[in-house]
């Protein structure tokens, strides 16, 4: 336990870092919501996500600056490029299941018209799904988790606690649950791919996939309700099981997969 508490030192002090600018940020947002004749909210909002992902990202890249000349503790894999593809189908099949899994159990979403909201406005999708994507890898695979398995600890712990240290900075009860179960995939993606760009693609077409959704169905999107759409509770719940146990045995295969 010591030596897990001393390996978390710096990514506390990331984490740390992208709570303290979305507070700065929201400060701020809240002054220049006083002032009519600047940005509508919708845009101070994008603009705001947009400059506390960046400046976080900077600020993870010199704290962990010793690292980016280093020899990674990640391997790049060797074998066939499909395999990649194949457990990135499976992990967009997990989102799934624990999309249907987070209206089931009815979690809060404390940020749903903000994020509804964004998802119209073009600044909105860009940071949402292209900068917030990109800047979280960074912070939470590239720079924590690689952290944790340079300091000696197992790859599951990594794994684990960038995961739990991913799902936790969203502050959102839904997003919680969803983005921690979210950041075991693309912890496995990462640790098996040996590339950032594997887990990018997966978080960046989830995010995507989001404000599309939102943009098509517009104000629609308000009542919109997942376990409806399929049929019921009944139904979701066998889907939940069926996607789970396809995403499961997949990653399973993914992870043991043998270098070429």
């Amino acid at each position: 336990m010591k030596q897990i508490l001393s390996a978390m030192k710096r990514p506390m002090v990331a984490i740390l870092v992208l709570l303290l600018m979305q507070c700065v940020v929201g400060v701020a947002l809240l002054f220049m919501g006083s002032n009519r004749q600047m940005m509508p909210d919708v845009e101070q909002l994008s603009l705001g996500t947009i400059v506390a992902d960046v400046v976080a990202l900077l600020a993870c890249l010199w704290l962990f600056r010793e690292s980016i000349y280093q020899t990674p503790p990640i391997r790049k894999a060797s074998f066939p490029w499909w395999h990649n593809v194949v457990a990135l189908f499976a992990c967009m099949l997990g989102t799934l299941a624990l999309d249907l899994l987070s209206e089931l159990l009815d979690l809060p979403n404390t940020l749903f018209e903000q994020t509804i909201e964004m998802c119209t406005y073009p600044l909105g999708i860009v940071a949402i799904a292209l900068v917030a994507p990109i800047a979280e890898e960074v912070i939470f695979r590239w720079g924590i988790m690689r952290h944790l398995l340079r300091s000696g600890q197992s790859t599951g712990i990594a794994i684990l606690l960038s995961a739990l240290a991913f799902g936790l900075i969203h502050m959102n009860p839904v997003q919680v649950f969803f983005a921690t179960a979210m950041g075991v995939l693309l912890g496995l993606l990462y640790w098996k791919s040996g590339s950032l760009l594997i887990p990018c693609i997966l978080h960046i077409v989830n995010n995507s996939v989001a404000c599309l959704q939102a943009y098509i169905m517009g104000d629609e999107i308000r009542t919109f309700n997942l376990v409806e759409y399929v049929g019921g509770a009944a139904i979701a719940w066998t889907l939940i099981t069926v996607l789970s146990l396809i995403c499961i045995s997949t990653m399973y295969w993914y992870a043991s997969r043998k270098e070429a």
